[in-house]
């Protein structure tokens, strides 16, 4: 087993609007995000992969989106619509969380056994989203882990993201360091940091910057930290 820690960073929300797409196919084309979230219920969305395409990456993450159906229904026809754009979907994650409930979490870990998909959900117990002592929580989430495990379908070991509301951070300044001192508690193994570069507030184009920022990369540099494009 490689005692190396390595990080997968995640531009979150792919084909919310054209304008945030070129952003972040101008952050992969440089090397600077490695992996992908695609909505994909966007509108214009086959020109917008193919700006990714174009960017240098033809693999996403179906980012999946509550439509008010059932989940295994949406799941297939999002899953579908990427996959007839030409694009491999190589994992499954959920916007604003819609799939981490007692009531998704199986339909979802089925749907990545079928298409051997990858799943964002991390092995460590995600305190930044759910408090320390949520007990029924904590059970939800051993549970899920052990039937990830049983299923074949590959985790993180730690999610790590900035949850501050935009309007509640002070500068960029403090949000770059937020996501530094993230660093810290990257364990061996391969862990994902995930951003949302766009235009819409100030939250997003600072972490849009935040990814090309000379601080952030001497900080992976100094941690030894390998960023690759997938757990």
């Amino acid at each position: 087993m490689s005692a190396e820690r390595r990080i997968v960073i995640t531009a979150d929300d792919f084909g919310m609007n054209p304008a945030s797409s070129r952003i972040v196919c101008d952050l992969v084309a440089s090397g600077r995000v490695s992996a992908v979230t695609a909505l994909a219920n966007s509108d214009d969305l086959p020109a917008q992969l193919n700006m990714l395409r174009d960017a240098g990456l033809s693999s996403v993450g179906l980012h999946h989106e509550a439509t008010g159906g059932e989940i295994a229904d949406e799941l297939r026809e999002q899953h579908s619509r990427l996959t007839d754009c030409g694009m491999d979907v190589i994992r499954l994650d959920s916007h604003c969380g819609a799939l981490y409930t007692p009531e998704a979490l199986p339909a979802a870990l089925e749907f990545c056994t079928h298409f051997s998909l990858a799943f964002r959900m991390p092995r460590t117990f995600p305190t930044q989203f759910f408090a320390e002592g949520d007990s029924p929580m904590r059970a939800l989430h051993a549970q899920a882990v052990a039937a990830a495990d049983r299923l074949g379908v590959a985790l993180p070991d730690v999610m790590l993201t900035n949850t501050t509301p935009y309007q509640d951070l002070a500068s960029y300044e403090q949000l770059r360091d937020s996501y530094i001192a993230m660093l810290d508690d990257v364990p061996v193994g391969v862990s994902e940091v995930f951003v949302h570069p766009g235009v819409d507030d100030a939250k997003r184009q600072w972490e849009a910057r935040l990814v090309v920022d000379s601080q952030w990369l001497e900080a992976l540099e100094e941690r030894d930290i390998r960023v690759v494009d997938r757990w």
